[in-house]
């Protein structure tokens, strides 16, 4: 597919959407079309609040099935976007969250994906030194004789926009 074709995908999904609609609202008319929409936003709004606790107990948790941390992220991500879907006024939408519901599914979708890098391969040693130089309780050190800090003629500034007379 050309990349300048790319801006006219959201236009045919909303023309796919509208056209839905209006097919599935002269089959089952209008009050069942809006009632079917109502209940397809609040069963997405109820799997966002279901899928945002459930990702957090379960990288708190190890998991039963031994998948990764990675993989659980992923699968979360996918139940995301499958409520943000159902949100989504239009039927299209919810067909495409329904999809998203199944884990083969979201399987085929993760494995389409780049895999991130092990990253305990590239961990990165820094050696060196260190100081501590923390305040302890002796005097503070007197600076050379020749270094203090005693204020200096106004002529010993080169930086001085003063002229030298």
């Amino acid at each position: 597919m050309p990349i300048r074709l790319l801006p006219l995908i959201p236009f045919a999904w909303f023309v796919l959407e509208v056209v839905l609609l209006v097919e599935v609202g002269q089959a089952i008319g209008a009050l069942a079309v809006v009632g079917l929409l109502i209940a397809a936003g609040l069963a997405g709004s109820l799997l966002l609040r279901h899928v945002g606790t459930s990702v957090v107990s379960s990288l708190l948790a190890q998991d039963p099935r031994g998948r990764s941390t990675i993989d659980r992220l992923r699968s979360a991500g996918w139940q995301v976007a499958a409520g943000i879907l159902l949100i989504v006024p239009g039927f299209a939408s919810d067909v495409v969250a329904l999809a998203l519901f199944l884990p083969p599914v979201r399987r085929l979708l993760s494995s389409l994906l780049p895999r991130p890098a092990n990253l305990r391969t590239r961990s990165v040693v820094i050696e060196g030194e260190f100081r501590d130089v923390s305040p302890q309780d002796e005097p503070p050190a007197r600076l050379p004789p020749d270094r203090d800090r005693t204020p200096r003629e106004p002529h010993d500034n080169p930086w001085s926009d003063r002229d030298t007379r």
